[in-house]
């Protein structure tokens, strides 16, 4: 079985990858192989090499510019197909363009699974994500209607990695971490979810057989809805100082993100995403989709950061 991935180089791409590594280990001693369609070769193999139960092979490429990538190269024998990209308003042109190539000229596809995000709907304002995530969604079915292939989504929650990724240096020179306050008197919150369970839940759907699984979405979240007041104190209790939860106008917020010099789609995709936060009870929601799937108990925030305490601390 060949499984084409793009976007493994990135949190939630690696986390794939370690889980088909620890799943690979199980299916008597045969090697996965995966297929990685990269801008980077050399940094792939520094990042994933290590993977030592998976048989990697590198395409080099960009999914913006896929008429420099021979079809052969990309598709051949290829079984399944995970798809992940960067969150843009050109998600949907962007990835759209890819599943019509593997559609016609991949004869032995049969799955695509895709990465969308919890909270994804035509409903949302146009420069928000969570309508980018809908409309990729609705051309990439399109597109498989009336085909063999079977589309699986998943739609995970705000990631706890997020911590790490854009709030780690002002958590470490101030103790703080900014948001933007309630609209209301009681705090909006969040089912966040590890990404580490995204991995997990993805190699499942990856390995066991595609009509398990066939036209599936999948809601992933954390085991508990929480503030982020209530994150703080976790977080605090687990490094071993304190960390507060400063809330912020929106404007602040935005500002904030200006000052980092984000392109503006960016900042208002982020300014949105916050907005929906705090009036959508749908990222407030505990599914259970992650345990029906891989029989185990998602990854609380407690043991998220207790496992990653030293990139905390000082």
């Amino acid at each position: 079985m060949v499984i084409l991935m793009s976007g493994a180089t990135g949190t939630v791409g690696r986390e794939v990858i370690r889980a088909l590594n620890d799943q690979a280990s199980f299916l008597k001693g045969e090697k996965i192989q995966v297929r990685l369609l990269v801008r980077n070769e050399e940094k792939a193999r520094s990042l994933l090499d290590q993977f030592e139960n998976i048989q990697f092979s590198y395409v080099v490429g960009d999914l913006n510019d896929l008429e420099k990538v021979r079809v052969d190269d990309l598709f051949s024998n290829v079984e399944r197909l995970f798809l992940l990209t960067i969150s843009s308003p050109w998600q949907a042109k962007i990835e759209s363009g890819f599943v019509h190539l593997a559609v016609k000229y991949c004869t032995t596809l049969k799955q695509i699974i895709r990465v969308s995000a919890l909270g994804s709907s035509y409903d949302r304002d146009i420069n928000c994500l969570m309508r980018w995530h809908n409309d990729s969604e609705r051309a990439i079915q399109h597109l498989v209607d009336n085909t063999e292939v079977k589309l699986v989504i998943l739609r995970p929650n705000l990631f706890l990695q997020n911590f790490i990724s854009q709030d780690l240096a002002v958590i470490k020179s101030q103790g703080a971490f900014y948001r933007p306050m309630s609209d209301r008197s009681v705090p909006y919150q969040i089912s966040h979810v590890d990404v580490r369970d995204i991995g997990d839940l993805a190699a499942v759907v990856l390995i066991e057989p595609v009509e398990k699984h066939a036209n599936q979405t999948y809601n992933i979240t954390g085991p508990q809805s929480l503030n982020y007041d209530q994150l703080a104190q976790i977080m605090s209790k687990a490094i071993g100082a304190e960390v507060k939860h400063v809330p912020i106008p929106e404007d602040v917020f935005a500002n904030n993100l200006q000052q980092m010099n984000m392109p503006s789609f960016v900042m208002w995709m982020l300014v949105k995403l916050f907005q929906m936060y705090k009036v959508n009870g749908i990222t407030a929601n505990v599914h259970g989709d992650f345990k029906i799937v891989t029989g185990k108990e998602p990854r609380s925030a407690e043991q998220f950061f207790s496992d990653f305490k030293n990139e905390f601390i000082v």
